[in-house]
């Protein structure tokens, strides 16, 4: 089996092993359980063809399952129709979500940095970037979803918040929220990484295993923005809530309360699902990014024991097989870069072809795989390869 890099999973849990390679023997699996290790995340798509038969197949064939799978009996009914149907064309909302993107990490910026420094939060201008996220997201979350490929690996602890905020929002209503309850879900996520501000900063960004008096450290963040969240007046306890119980774990070996299953709450849940997939899907200093389709399996495997089963699966659901700003190549041999994400249809989205069977740039134009029955996705690529970065290729083709 092929143990996958959860980068950075040990701020989820001590008991996590995540030393990426491939592990042929029981002697192995042995000597790792008596160093402490007590799971780890098996990446099926590198793993010998026994662990991928044994357990499901491709990553694609598992997400197909898991999307075509009826919706849960138990919990709220979910909606007939979808509420993510864009409002608006792509070309219509993705300038505003650029220049939305680029205020809310530079106002991120300042909000965690005062607070760093001085200890006081300006909620206000919060609400304000969770405001304009929720709106995007209500009017076409395709675009927001693809611009927020363009952030770089060393803006990372500013724009994991928006991205949370905006992936938050965008789930919850998946799920069926009033357009208050995904705001305060947006608010849920925005800060849910507030207590990291106080944190040191070689600690945020150790390429190591932390020390067990580190990870200690690390493990107070989710209680130190709670209690200060508890100071903020008119704020919903769901979003301290998100705050305290972001990395808390089904069968009860997160943290800060080693709570179980009911006992966390719903934002609280939601909120860790995402936040694991936002942290695994993002380039960081010391590590590149899994693949977004990859991450959604890894996540599937982590169901039931760290993550709620049934919301996992609908965040599968939610986000699709190939997510808005994936770069894909077709049947064809052409290059892509999704453009809407299909509920019904997950195998094949609406993409703008940028690159011709020789990978040669051409002008770009929008394909509809549902309509084009005998192209299909082959596989799906990293950011950035044959120069193509959803983001600019975006901006481009939207441009009058």
């Amino acid at each position: 089996m092929y143990i996958a890099d959860t980068a950075g999973s040990a701020l989820d849990s001590p008991f996590m092993y995540s030393t990426e390679g491939l592990i042929n023997t029981d002697e192995e699996i042995k000597e790792i359980a008596e160093q402490g290790f007590m799971e780890a995340v098996v990446d099926l798509k590198q793993s010998n063809k026994e662990w991928a038969a044994l357990y499901g197949g491709s990553t694609k064939e598992l997400l197909a399952s898991v999307i075509d799978a009826e919706a849960p009996t138990s919990g709220p009914p979910l909606p007939q129709k979808n509420p993510l149907e864009p409002q608006v064309e792509l070309k219509e909302e993705l300038p505003r979500a650029a220049t939305l993107y680029t205020h809310a990490l530079k106002t991120t910026q300042r909000i965690l940095q005062d607070f760093k420094n001085t200890g006081e939060l300006d909620v206000k201008a919060g609400s304000i970037v969770v405001k304009g996220i929720v709106s995007s997201v209500l009017r076409n979350a395709n675009a927001l979803q693809a611009i927020s490929k363009l952030r770089s690996q060393d803006d990372y602890t500013f724009s994991h918040c928006v991205n949370v905020s905006m992936l938050t929002s965008m789930f919850c209503r998946h799920l069926g929220h009033s357009d208050d309850s995904v705001f305060d879900a947006g608010m849920g996520g925005f800060f849910h990484d507030l207590g990291k501000a106080q944190m040191p900063a070689k600690l945020l960004t150790a390429a190591r295993r932390l020390t067990s008096e580190e990870f200690a450290t690390m493990r107070g963040h989710p209680r130190i923005g709670y209690d200060y969240l508890i100071k903020v007046s008119d704020l919903p306890e769901t979003v301290r809530l998100a705050a305290l119980e972001h990395h808390e774990r089904i069968d009860g070996t997160g943290y800060p309360d080693a709570k179980h299953g009911e006992d966390i709450s719903m934002l609280g849940k939601i909120v860790s699902i995402v936040d694991v997939y936002d942290a695994l899907s993002s380039r960081r200093v010391y590590k590149d990014a899994i693949l977004p389709h990859r991450v959604l399996g890894l996540l599937y495997g982590m169901r039931a024991h760290d993550l709620d089963a049934e919301l996992t699966e609908q965040f599968i659901r939610c986000m699709s097989i190939y997510p808005a700003g994936s770069i894909v190549k077709l049947s064809t041999g052409e290059i892509a870069t999704v453009t809407q994400i299909s509920h019904t249809t997950p195998l094949q989205p609406k993409v703008l072809i940028v690159r011709d069977a020789h990978t040669v740039p051409i002008t770009p134009y929008e394909l509809d795989l549902v309509a084009a029955k005998d192209i299909s996705i082959a596989a799906c690529l990293e950011h950035g390869a044959f120069g193509v970065y959803p983001e600019r290729v975006l901006k481009i083709a939207t441009t009058p």
